[in-house]
């Protein structure tokens, strides 16, 4: 969606919810640029609706325009609704480079801090294309070492078409497919995360959404909710 200041696109994580999962430090689908532009969002995610007290990440990210190309970025998964998980959890820093208009290379760091023992690196391609009033934002990325997988790389795509519905109101239908090299069929997960964005003003944006899984043995089992305040200056 185009917003007049954040101009930004929604990747809602799925089963990718927590920090030491995702392979990306951005929970949302933002290409780099202008440079001097300072992001920040925090928002709250679970993928069991019903533990939303006890059983939800929240995750608290920063990000700065070092130019209109390169973007550097941090996200902390904050374990403060999670019975199970330390108050910081874990750690991520990456990078966006863009090569061009609707196009960049993510690369994103988890760090061996909080409930993190390892180190991982992943890396994605991200691409937005328009086709008439259609416009889909897609992602691709693999991650390896342990701190993201044990065995194999780990992938994951996005496809994600999305609908201005009027002009404050953007809807979204995130389609995310992970697996592993290790075993695509026995790692396989197709999970869909319908939500939309309500535009509080020109720097601030609200997401709320639900997820919930559609195939695959790996898929989500029950009904998530997503909800973050999204901020640009």
């Amino acid at each position: 969606m185009f917003v007049p200041t954040i101009t930004r696109f929604y990747l809602l994580a799925l089963v990718l919810v927590t920090a030491a999962s995702a392979q990306q430090y951005d929970p949302y689908y933002v290409l780099p640029g202008p440079a001097g532009r300072i992001g920040s969002s925090v928002g709250v995610y679970s993928d069991d609706i019903s533990s939303l007290a006890d059983g939800s990440h929240v995750l608290a990210m920063g990000k700065y325009s070092v130019s209109d190309e390169l973007e550097a970025g941090i996200v902390a998964d904050l374990g403060v609704l999670h019975d199970h998980a330390s108050t910081l959890a874990a750690i991520q820093v990456g990078a966006k480079l863009g090569i061009a208009e609707q196009t960049a290379i993510i690369g994103t760091v988890l760090l061996p801090v909080g409930d993190v023992d390892d180190i991982g690196i992943a890396l994605g391609w991200m691409q937005t294309f328009t086709t008439g009033e259609l416009m889909v934002n897609t992602m691709a990325t693999g991650a390896v070492l342990d701190g993201y997988a044990r065995d194999g790389v780990a992938l994951d795509l996005l496809v994600e078409p999305m609908h201005t519905l009027g002009g404050e109101w953007t809807g979204y239908l995130d389609i995310v497919i992970a697996t592993n090299t290790d075993g695509l069929g026995d790692h396989l997960a197709i999970d869909l995360g319908p939500n939309i964005d309500i535009n509080l003003n020109e720097t601030a944006i609200i997401n709320a959404g639900i997820t919930f899984g559609l195939a695959g043995d790996a898929k989500q089992d029950d009904i998530g909710l997503a909800l973050g305040l999204v901020m640009a200056f």
